[in-house]
């Protein structure tokens, strides 16, 4: 697949929030809907649609459970995702977002710039997090998610940026200078 490596302190983050989230008492109401809201696209599929959907696996699970299918010529790619407290919810928020660019009725396919799509995944973050306990005490915060902004510094203008690694490979610009500073 075409997933970015992940470094050791990826691969720590990931295990960190897959394993608190598995851990999580399933019996308990508060927990049935925890899950993910991921974007993910098909090379094969042209213009390019996104598909934004909803699991209460891995997001990498669904996506090979999807490419596996013989009715899609290539496998899908797994490109951003978010964990949520209510995936069902999360995702319909989402999706009401960017109905405007669905596709069709009753499909997860959006015509959608991919920074929008992102911002509506992280509206629905904000919408619905996940709460997660800190050291036995009762301060509770919302469990970090696995794409964290970091800050890009531009080697000509000295420009600041704040930029998403994302599971595969994107083109950044400064927003000062317009220099392109990954792929």
């Amino acid at each position: 697949m075409a997933y970015r490596n992940f470094d050791e302190e990826d691969m720590n983050r990931w295990g960190h929030i897959h394993i608190y989230i598995k851990s999580l008492d399933r019996r308990y109401k508060v927990n049935k809907r925890v899950g993910w809201v991921y974007i993910m696209r098909n090379p094969a599929f042209r213009g390019n649609p996104l598909k934004i959907g909803r699991t209460s696996r891995a997001p990498m699970e669904r996506a090979s459970e999807l490419g596996a299918s013989t009715s899609v010529p290539s496998d899908f790619e797994l490109v951003y995702f978010v964990h949520v407290r209510d995936q069902h919810e999360a995702e319909k928020f989402a999706h009401e977002i960017l109905a405007s660019y669905r596709k069709t009725k009753r499909k997860e396919f959006f015509h959608v710039p991919l920074a929008r799509a992102i911002e509506a995944l992280d509206q629905a973050v904000a919408h619905f997090p996940i709460p997660h306990v800190i050291k036995r005490g009762k301060t509770v915060l919302p469990l970090a998610q696995f794409f964290q902004p970091t800050v890009d510094k531009c080697p000509d203008c000295g420009g600041n940026n704040q930029v998403k690694l994302l599971m595969i490979k994107t083109k950044v610009s400064c927003r000062l200078c317009a220099r392109t500073l990954r792929v």
